[in-house]
């Protein structure tokens, strides 16, 4: 089982290393600080200057990394006008630095949340991604929706509560979320570490590889990684770091055990 230690890094500093690192070997990073259900505006405040402080060293590094936030840890659950201005305001700041910006998708109960936060950036002129889970039955209308307002799809599989918990099911979702992502003609991400899935992808996309990004998360396949880069694929690592890493390394943990429960394993 992996240790939090191999899941996230313990400070921004070292993650900013960390990426430094990456982007020496052609892998680009996402960026996230840790820490969730936020229910006061005081961890909001300190959340949204930690990321402004991470955006501007980003750019002043010089790194090919991007920014990830979470909507609860910016006070989507308890001030939903509060979180639309701090992650509009973080948006623009990416934006102006050059550098993605991503909403990350969590529990099924703030889906419509986090798609009005990401409309509104894209109103507003903003380059945003928005991540969607293929456990949910939702998703199709939800992507749909998403590249008619210009909104990047990343398509995960899901690391919370979804719709269903049938392997097969959840990977047949993905491949008709992806094919329908491919058809809106323009670039999108992808996450998975499913063996599977990646050949699947690499199939389907070996004369269009410009158009697809491959994320995986720190502290797996990194063999797979190398190798996609290696082969001209775009490939992106999602770094957490922070102290506040306990249900993060929670839904990590999880995964493996679902995993080796089906007698499946992660891409090397």
């Amino acid at each position: 089982m992996a240790s939090a230690k191999q899941w996230s890094l313990p400070d921004m500093d070292r993650a900013l290393e960390w990426a430094g690192e990456r982007n020496g070997e052609g892998i680009s990073c996402t960026l996230h600080a840790l820490g969730e259900y936020a229910t006061s505006r005081a961890p909001v405040l300190a959340m949204a200057g930690q990321y402004r402080n991470l955006a501007e060293s980003i750019h002043d590094l010089g790194l090919d990394a991007n920014i990830s936030i979470k909507p609860t840890s910016l006070g989507a659950i308890f001030d939903r006008e509060l979180c639309l201005e701090m992650i509009c305001d973080l948006a623009s700041l990416a934006n102006r630095k050059g550098m993605g910006f991503e909403i990350d998708m969590e529990g099924k109960g703030l889906v419509e949340a986090s798609l009005s936060v990401a409309a509104r950036c894209a109103a507003e002129g903003y380059r945003v991604t928005l991540a969607l889970q293929a456990y949910l039955d939702r998703t199709g209308e939800d992507l749909s929706r998403l590249l008619a307002m210009g909104v990047a799809p990343r398509i995960v599989k899901g690391a919370y509560l979804g719709d269903t918990d049938d392997f097969e099911e959840i990977e047949d979702r993905f491949k008709a979320l992806f094919i329908t992502a491919e058809a809106g003609g323009k670039p999108f991400d992808v996450g998975t570490h499913d063996p599977g899935l990646i050949r699947w992808i690499c199939r389907c996309m070996e004369e269009r590889k410009e158009f697809v990004t491959f994320g995986f998360l720190m502290g797996l396949s990194d063999r797979t990684k190398t190798r996609l880069v290696e082969e001209g694929w775009r490939v992106v690592e999602y770094v957490a770091f922070g102290r506040d890493s306990e249900a993060y390394t929670a839904r990590r943990e999880k995964y493996l055990s679902d995993l080796a429960k089906l007698r499946r394993k992660p891409a090397p």
